[in-house]
């Protein structure tokens, strides 16, 4: 070790002055990887533990049954069909007068139903049958 008195050579004091240097980086980088470590270990659980209680919040799926129960009628969903084509110059907007013209020339007479913001051809629906008046439950329209 030198004491305050010794002189070192210029070639010392630029090799002291290199391990210095070297052990200054070490140090800043230990202090680093220390930090990271201390601030990962309480990140890490507190957004596990956020993401936990957000699972845990949301609603439950519900599996849809594929057959309905007796007495519970199964409606029929009308399906679309996207054609691809190459531009829309070839796609022709028609208003519903002309739509029951061209329905009525193809042999398809058909009524329109507007609800919700839908417009559902009538001949895609399928009829219900009208409940008999023997049938009909008395109570079902009061509120007891």
């Amino acid at each position: 070790m030198t004491t305050g008195d010794t002189k070192l050579s210029a070639a010392g004091a630029a090799r002291k002055a290199a391990i210095l240097g070297e052990l200054d980086n070490a140090m800043k980088w230990r202090n680093r990887r220390r930090s990271a470590g201390r601030a990962g270990s309480v990140l890490v659980p507190a957004v596990l533990l956020a993401v936990a209680v957000y699972w845990m919040s949301m609603p439950a799926r519900v599996g849809v049954p594929n057959a309905p129960g007796p007495g519970v009628a199964r409606a029929e969903i009308p399906r679309v069909e996207i054609v691809k084509t190459g531009s829309l110059a070839m796609v022709q907007t028609i208003d519903d007068s002309e739509l029951q013209s061209i329905l009525a020339a193809a042999g398809k007479p058909c009524g329109l139903i507007r609800t919700g913001g839908r417009v559902i051809l009538a001949a895609d629906l399928e009829a219900q049958p009208a409940p008999e008046s023997g049938d009909e439950d008395p109570e079902a329209g009061t509120n007891g």
